[in-house]
């Protein structure tokens, strides 16, 4: 009987020693959980300094984040660098002058036929942003109006694919419109003094031609239910080296984008001012965009079918070849962060 109690009371003791180490277990993991986690919302102590390219609303969780102070919260100083084109700011991450940069996917397109060291890292928008704007005066009513008139498009950017996939739907060939190459803001100057007949052209280029021409402008979307997309550049180098720099970064956009959702008049009225914009415009321009960050695989399906039109149309290098364009996507920054915005099959 002695045996027994004794057998009773150590198996009671057993017991009682697993429940302690149990709990001793569970309260060390939770404390592990509580500390990764305080860490994972605590900027470390090393401050990065980059430069970013930027491309007026088209960035704007990008300024956002700058306003906000996010990108401080997060151990960044963020200097910008404004830009009135996509494949400029492009230019200047591949020789290094800036870090990273905003820019339309067909930026990309066009720099990786030659496999140039970049990485595309997030889209921070989609839009529909671009119009052939036409003058009335120069017989310019319908889109077969079109036809035999100068049109004024800034080359090698994504408004020469719209162009491109515009006429073809609507039956015009490119040998029927004669194509005058000027940057944007000749183009607006060109449309609005009638040296062109029309000219495609991007927000908020698209609306300064309108004004300027008033009732005497025409103009239809030349994107065909297609968005643009506004994505986030990096150079290689900062990528390899530096992969953190990119994941604080996509937290401090993360948050700004939340802030955007939440707080929509504010971003208006925050992007109205560090542009310089008139509220008239926010008003015509805002719901254009849609702002969620993301790597989805229509980016992909997009990039291939410019990248075709640009091969078959003589834009591409001689003898270009459709690359693979996963090789030039840096998805780990937000596969670390927000791993369900990331579709694109890999």
């Amino acid at each position: 009987m002695k045996q027994q109690l004794r057998q009773v009371k150590s198996r009671r003791l057993l017991l009682d020693a697993g429940i302690v180490a149990a709990a001793i277990i569970l309260i060390a993991a939770g404390g592990t959980w509580a500390y990764l986690h305080a860490r994972s919302h605590t900027p470390s102590r090393t401050t990065y300094t980059i430069t970013t390219g930027l491309i007026g609303e088209y960035a704007a969780p990008i300024r956002i984040a700058q306003h906000q102070g996010y990108f401080a919260q997060h151990g960044l100083h963020v200097t910008i660098k404004e830009y009135s084109s996509g494949p400029a700011a492009v230019a200047d991450v591949l020789n290094g002058t800036i870090d990273t940069a905003v820019a339309s996917d067909f930026a990309g397109v066009s720099n990786m036929f030659a496999g140039q060291d970049i990485k595309i890292v997030a889209n921070m928008s989609k839009s529909d942003a671009f119009s052939i704007v036409a003058r009335k005066d120069h017989d310019v009513h319908n889109i077969d109006d079109l036809r035999q008139k100068r049109i004024g498009i800034t080359e090698y950017t994504v408004g020469q694919f719209y162009l491109g996939q515009f006429l073809a739907l609507h039956n015009l060939r490119p040998q029927d419109i004669t194509l005058v190459n000027m940057t944007q803001p000749e183009l607006v100057s060109a449309v609005a003094n009638g040296s062109v007949d029309a000219g495609v052209l991007f927000e908020p280029n698209a609306y300064a031609a309108k004004m300027a021409l008033g009732s005497n402008a025409v103009s239809w979307s030349v994107q065909n239910g297609q968005s643009i997309y506004s994505l986030l550049y990096s150079s290689g180098n900062l990528a390899r080296k530096h992969p953190e720099i990119l994941v604080r970064y996509m937290q401090a956009v993360l948050e700004s984008e939340q802030f955007i959702q939440s707080h929509n008049e504010q971003t208006m009225q925050i992007i109205t001012h560090d542009l310089h914009y008139s509220p008239a415009y926010m008003t015509y321009i805002w719901p254009r965009f849609q702002f969620a960050t993301s790597l989805d695989q229509e980016l992909l399906i997009d990039m291939e079918n410019e990248a075709n039109w640009a091969i078959d149309n003589g834009i591409a290098p001689q003898g270009a070849q459709l690359p693979n364009y996963l090789r030039f996507i840096d998805l780990s920054p937000l596969l670390t962060i927000k791993p369900d915005a990331v579709t694109i099959i890999h």
